[in-house]
């Protein structure tokens, strides 16, 4: 007997058969969440480490005196931040 005759005897429940395909729309739209939610984690750390790296250089540049004029810059490689401030003094000449 083959498999196409095994399934041709056996009844259909169609109770059964809505509850599978339920169950793995749910598991594919829980991994989607899952992925939205490490989306949003790793967006609030970059987020964080960059405000905190901002606020230390900041506070030391003000103290010297030398908050007119900043260039920053970002840059993420996989998870990793390189940041970079340049700071300027412009003085007037006349």
């Amino acid at each position: 007997m083959s498999i196409v005759n095994i399934f041709y005897f056996l009844p259909l429940d169609i109770g059964f058969l809505s509850m599978l395909v339920y169950s793995q729309s749910l598991n594919i739209y829980l991994q989607h969440l899952r992925f939205k939610e490490s989306i949003c984690l790793r967006k609030k750390q970059i987020h964080e480490s960059i405000n905190t790296y901002l606020d230390k250089v900041l506070e030391e540049a003000e103290s010297k005196g030398q908050i007119d004029y900043f260039k920053f810059e970002v840059q993420n490689h996989n998870g990793t931040l390189q940041m970079d401030i340049q700071f300027r003094n412009r003085e007037k000449a006349y």
